[in-house]
This record gives C-alpha cells, structure tokens and sequence, in this order.
C-alpha cells in the first residue's frame, strides 16, 4: 500500500456510498485517493465518476483490476460473500458493509480467504468512531463509572415497507433490522463491555415489532447488556446509556423517527 495514500476503489457506489461514505470519508481523508467505482447502475456510476473525477467502472473485475490498495463494497447485504472473496483473490484490503455476510458460516469463509491472501477485513461499523461513544469509551476505561452493571442501545429509522427492499427481505438482507441497523447496536455494548459469550433474544409485536438480544460477558457475568430494535407507531430517538458502580453516562444520535 502506498504509504502517502490509500487508493480506493468502490463497489456499489450508489445508496450510502454515494450519500455518506464516498462525499464524507474517502474524499474527506487526507491518507485516501478515490481512484475507481462501480455499480449495476451504469448510468448512475458514470455520472457519480464524471462528478468525482474517477474511472467509472463497467464490471467488477474491471475495479478489482485497478491500481488499487483498498475495495469499500456497499453492495446488498446477500452480495456481500462472493464480492469479499473475490476481492481478497484480487489482493485488496477490504473495508465491508455491514453485515459481513448472511451466516455465521458465510462470514467465516470471508474472514478465511482475507486470511489466506493476507488483506485486511473490515466490517463499516462507523458509530463505534463517533465522538460521544469515544467519550462514553473513555469514561468507561478510566474507571469513572465505576464496575459497570449495566448498558444498553437503541437505534431507531422510519422504514416503511417498500416494494422490493431488500433490507426487508430476510433472504437478501439477512434478518430484518436487527441484523441490518441492530448490529450496531451489539458493537457498540461489545466495545463498551467486551465480547458477549452468552446471548438471549425475545420478540413482541404490539404495539411495536420488537426484538431485543441480552447479553453478559467475561467482564460483566450477569446480563447487564441489551440490544433492541423496534417498529413502533411513535417518534422515538436513538440512544445508549451505560450504568456502572458509581455513576451513568447516556449518548443520543440525531437519527430519529421522521
């Protein structure tokens, strides 16, 4: 990899790419060099490329084929196996939606092939940078709240249904919200807490659909984390609060029902 900049390249660069990672990331980082895109939507790409200054790409192995160090792969969530492997074979590090792949199994033969071609895999859970769960981290470690007890996180989007969504379709996204935005739920109470060696989910439907996962670590032996995700007929934020021995701290998001 270069060491003044790493050359990107992007799968699926419509959809989040364009919106947020591409505009507010790529772009944006003095140590990154958009080089090359592609998307199924050739007119979009090229447009998206005329507007970026970059190479429009026609297929994959035309980008995975580029002077390229690093792939961020945007693409649905039931792509996201072949892509991976295929760009590992390629010799690019990767920087991966969200969730990795449909299975457990199928996130293992992703992780395998990195592995094996010695690249580097990363999966897009950006809210674990943001500055207040940094600063909730930070209080965390220093011992300020004390032996942590309990936390918890919440994350909320108005999703209506839409015909032919595949974050709707569990065959194609996986699993719903909770594997699709819930994610970054566990994440976030993994990097507060430490990795979780039990799980316990439950579901209710009214008056939301909800599904919450509890869970306890090493660290912290009773089940003091939870993760929720709900379809609720009401305006509610996206938030997280941590509960320790001797204080709480609470973070917000501006995301929220609209």
């Amino acid at each position: 990899m270069s060491s003044a900049k790493a050359r990107w390249g992007v799968i699926g660069s419509g959809g989040i790419a364009m919106r947020r990672t591409i505009p507010e990331g790529i772009m944006q980082a003095a140590n990154a060099q958009l080089v090359a895109i592609y998307d199924v939507n050739q007119q979009a790409n090229r447009d998206l490329a005329a507007k970026l200054g970059v190479k429009a790409c026609a297929f994959e192995d035309e980008l995975l084929g580029e002077e390229i160090d690093a792939v961020y792969i945007a693409t649905p969530a039931y792509l996201h196996h072949d892509q991976v492997i295929r760009a590992a074979d390629a010799g690019k590090h990767i920087l991966c939606e969200k969730p990795l792949g449909l299975t457990v199994a199928q996130a293992q033969a992703m992780l395998n092939a990195c592995r094996q071609a010695s690249v580097e895999l990363g999966a897009a859970f950006m809210m674990r940078f943001q500055s207040q769960h940094q600063a909730a981290l930070k209080m965390i470690q220093e011992g300020r709240l004390g032996q942590m007890v309990f936390a918890r996180a919440q994350l909320s989007c108005w999703y209506p249904p839409i015909q032919g969504a595949w974050r709707q379709d569990p065959k194609l996204g996986g699993g719903g919200s909770l594997i699709d935005m819930g994610g970054h739920c566990i994440d976030l109470l993994e990097m507060f807490l430490g990795k979780a060696v039990s799980v316990q989910c439950s579901s209710a439907s009214a008056p939301c659909i909800t599904w919450r996962a509890a869970m306890k670590s090493s660290t912290s032996p009773t089940w003091s984390r939870n993760a929720s995700m709900s379809f609720c007929p009401t305006r509610t934020p996206s938030d997280g609060s941590e509960a320790g021995s001797s204080g709480r701290g609470k973070a917000g998001t501006s995301r929220r029902w609209r």
